[in-house]
C-alpha cells in the first residue's frame, strides 16, 4: 500500500464529521464552518476538547454498576443516593463505590454529577430555558452550587456555555 501524506483518520460515527467541520473552519472560518455543520443537522460546532458521550454507564462490565448507572440516567432530575442504589443492586454502599471507581473510574456521586452535567449542557443547547430553571430541573436545589459544579466541569460558566455555541 502507499504512503499517504496528509491523511486524517478518526474513530466514531459522528467524529468524522467533527473532524471535516474542523478543517473547513481552519480553512474558511468558523461561519462557514457552521453553515456546513447545520447541513448535516449538527446543533453546534463542537471544540476539539470536548468529549462526544458515549453512553459508557450502559457498557460497563459489571452488572451492579451497570444497574446503578442506568439508574442515575433514569433520575437526572431526582438524585439517588448511594445507599438506595446499593440496596437495589443487593451489596453494601461500599462495594458499589468501589464498583463505580474499578469500572467507571469515579464514585457514583461524582459519576451522577456528570451525567446531570451532561444534561444541563444539552438543555441549555437545544431550549431557550433560563439556566435557573435548567439547574432545577436537573436536581441542582442551589445555584451557587450548581455554577460551581458547571465552571468545574466544562471551565465556563453555564451562561457562557449559550454565548460559545452562537
Amino acid at each position: 500500500m502507499p504512503y499517504i501524506r496528509n491523511l486524517y483518520t478518526c474513530a466514531g460515527g459522528t467524529v468524522a464529521i467533527d473532524l471535516l467541520i474542523d478543517i473547513v473552519s481552519s480553512d474558511h472560518g468558523e461561519g462557514f464552518a457552521a453553515d456546513i455543520a447545520r447541513q448535516f443537522l449538527q446543533e453546534r460546532v463542537r471544540s476539539a476538547c470536548e468529549h462526544q458521550e458515549n453512553n459508557k454507564g450502559l457498557r460497563l462490565k459489571s452488572k451492579k454498576t451497570r444497574q446503578g448507572a442506568r439508574r442515575h440516567g433514569k433520575n437526572v432530575g431526582a438524585p439517588v443516593c448511594t445507599e438506595v442504589l446499593a440496596k437495589e443492586a443487593n451489596v453494601s454502599p461500599r462495594h458499589l463505590q468501589r464498583l463505580f471507581k474499578k469500572h467507571t473510574g469515579r464514585a457514583p456521586k461524582d459519576f451522577y454529577l456528570q451525567i446531570r452535567l451532561n444534561h444541563v449542557r444539552r438543555l441549555l443547547l437545544q431550549t431557550g430555558l433560563p439556566v435557573f430553571e435548567i439547574a432545577a430541573a436537573s436536581g441542582f436545589a442551589s445555584h451557587a452550587y450548581f455554577t460551581k459544579c458547571y465552571r468545574e466541569a466544562f471551565s465556563y460558566p453555564p451562561v457562557g456555555e449559550r454565548k460559545r455555541a452562537m
